[in-house]
């Protein structure tokens, strides 16, 4: 199932490290065709249809659980989007941990809310983002780094190499305000 969406095991690296089970795979890009505002819009209706599943119990959240989102790629924008419906969900707004942008694609065509941690993981050889700049992201919590083996497609795919820098990150200690 995870192999659809290009994740290996890195979305077992955030449920490790996080200690969440609790996932909800969405496909983001929704083709090549769009545009990042787009793809940000829907992921603002993704959101708004999130909080109605949370309302309505369809969706249930356990004490002291938190909201992470993580976009991938085309999903940088889409997660941007989502990330918004929830900061404007006085319920809810608080519970939004942070969203992790990772290789995002065309990062200077969407924003991510403020009032949230936001953090961009890329390789700084990643054709396709370029190792840009979200905007409303401190550049403190943009990560670049360059691997030999990170070569499919521009550099844009995960690996094991986009793994591990990923662990380096969370276990030197990037900051996690809950």
């Amino acid at each position: 199932m995870l192999d659809s969406y290009g994740w290996g095991d890195i979305d077992d690296l955030y449920k490790e490290t996080y200690n969440d089970e609790n996932s909800l795979y969405i496909d983001g890009s929704m083709g090549v065709c769009y545009s990042a505002s787009v793809r940000y819009n829907r992921g603002k209706k993704s959101g708004m249809k999130l909080i109605q599943k949370l309302r309505s119990g369809e969706y249930e959240l356990k004490e002291g659980e938190t909201i992470k989102i993580v976009g991938y790629s085309m999903g940088g924008a889409y997660a941007a989007g989502m990330a918004y419906a929830l900061t404007q969900d006085p319920e809810y707004a608080h519970l939004l941990q942070f969203v992790d942008y990772l290789a995002p694609f065309q990062p200077t065509s969407f924003t991510h809310p403020e009032g949230v941690l936001g953090r961009q993981f890329a390789s700084s050889t990643d054709k396709f983002n370029t190792s840009s700049h979200i905007s409303n992201i401190d550049k403190d919590m943009v990560k670049t780094e360059t691997w030999n083996d990170y070569l499919k497609m521009g550099g844009h795919l995960f690996n094991d190499n986009f793994k591990n820098f990923l662990e380096k990150c969370f276990n030197e200690g990037i900051p996690i305000y809950i």
